[in-house]
């Protein structure tokens, strides 16, 4: 139980779903088309070894995006995929793995001119139990040393951070780094703007329809509340390099980072004055990456 709850990154995107699929389906596609002979199919099967490889494949690529994407987009939350676990992403890819074989056995049935021993009770459970050990031991096999070479990156990237806040302290960065600009933003209260002073900002998390600032005043942190979207204050704030959206929920000034932990689904940041950790997404691992290496 230790190993699934180990922290996965989420890594399904319309892009690397759709690579997949058209790989793993031309593939199953090229395989099929071997492995089955003529004869077989002229004594049996109802439709060309040619037909019956392309329709393979074509299922193949769907059952893919089905359960990589499709299937996420409905019933997968963002707060989900931000907590991703080594079981989760192994139940999603023997998911997978189910629809491979129900839609190709389907197939089967179908195309067969006697499908009597495909119908089988003993025949469906001997396939679904092969496909359910030799996935789970190909998978785990493959999850184990994805994460091992993910946490190890990820861990060495943490490592180099803290180093470079070891040799500079937060009161230093600021004197070198800080500006002294003012930012005024109208709220939908009206009357209401959210106004500081860019060297002041700490972070800013976002609250359902609410976002909390957190504003270093008079050397205390103290949070202020509004009625706004973190979206509205990200684009006001793209002008200063250092502010830095790490997460759809997180704004940080990097200035005030005191450490950094990571695991192999994200960085843990934290800031001067704030308990709180603060995640960088893996999807804001390149920008944030590319700020320090730079510093």
């Amino acid at each position: 139980m230790i190993f699934l709850s180990k922290p996965y990154p989420y890594l399904y995107t319309l892009k690397r779903n759709l690579i997949v699929a058209a790989s793993v389906g031309i593939l199953s596609m090229y395989l099929n088309h071997i492995r089955l002979n003529d004869n077989f199919f002229t004594d049996n099967i109802l439709i060309s070894p040619t037909l019956i490889s392309l329709l393979t494949g074509i299922l193949v690529a769907f059952s893919i995006i089905l359960v990589f994407h499709i299937i996420p987009l409905i019933f997968i939350s963002d707060n989900k995929r931000d907590n991703w676990s080594l079981g989760n992403e192994l139940l999603l890819s023997l998911g997978v793995f189910m629809a491979i074989f129900i839609s190709n056995y389907s197939l089967f049935v179908v195309v067969t001119k006697d499908a009597s021993e495909l119908l089988s009770i003993a025949f469906f459970l001997k396939i679904l139990t092969y496909i359910i050990t030799t996935g789970t031991v190909i998978l785990s096999i493959v999850l184990w040393v994805n994460y091992t070479i993910i946490l190890k990156r990820n861990l060495k990237n943490v490592q180099k951070l803290n180093l470079q806040l070891d040799n500079s302290t937060v009161e230093t960065v600021q004197d070198n780094s800080f500006s002294k600009d003012k930012v005024i933003i109208p709220t939908v209260i009206k009357n209401e703007v959210i106004e500081f002073v860019v060297d002041d900002l700490v972070c800013i998390k976002s609250n359902g329809n609410y976002i909390e600032v957190f504003l270093k005043i008079n050397n205390e942190i103290k949070m202020q509340l509004f009625r706004a979207t973190i979206q509205e204050l990200d684009e006001k704030l793209l002008e200063w390099d250092f502010i830095i959206k790490t997460h759809r929920s997180f704004i940080v000034n990097t200035n005030y980072i005191t450490k950094a932990e990571g695991n192999a689904r994200n960085y843990q940041l934290y800031l001067l004055g704030i308990k709180e950790s603060i995640p960088v997404a893996r999807g804001r691992f390149k920008e944030f990456n590319t700020f320090f290496n730079k510093t």
